[in-house]
C-alpha cells in the first residue's frame, strides 16, 4: 500500500507540474493575443498586481500596470500585430514561483 501511495503521490506532483507550464504557455498565448488586438488594459493585466514590471531594452523598466498599459500602448500606430512565439522555456518545480523565457 505504501508503495501505490508513492507511486499516487509521484503521478501527481508530475501531473501538477505539467498543468503549471501549460498555465504559463497559456498566460503567453493570452498576453500575445491581447497585445494582437490592441487591448492595452488587458494587456497589461497579463502582469501581477505588485511588482508588475515590463522591460524593453531601449527604455527601460516600465514598472506598474499603468505604466505597462501606456508604454504598450505605442503599438497602436501599427495597423496591425502578429506575435509568433518560439524557444518557450518554463522551468517549474511544484513550487508557487516560477519563471519563463521565450521569444515574441
Amino acid at each position: 500500500m505504501a508503495d501505490q501511495t508513492k507511486l499516487i503521490e509521484g503521478l501527481q506532483k508530475r501531473l501538477q507540474i505539467l498543468e503549471d507550464k501549460d498555465a504559463l504557455a497559456t498566460l503567453l498565448n493570452r498576453y500575445c493575443n491581447i497585445a494582437d488586438a490592441k487591448d492595452w488594459e488587458g494587456y497589461a493585466d497579463t502582469y501581477v498586481d505588485e511588482g508588475a514590471k515590463m522591460t524593453l531594452e531601449s527604455w527601460g523598466d516600465m514598472v506598474g500596470k499603468e505604466n505597462i498599459a501606456k508604454a504598450a500602448s505605442v503599438e497602436q500606430v501599427f495597423e496591425g500585430l502578429q506575435h509568433t512565439m518560439t524557444n518557450m522555456e518554463f522551468p517549474v518545480d511544484g513550487s508557487d514561483n516560477a519563471t519563463g523565457i521565450a521569444y515574441l
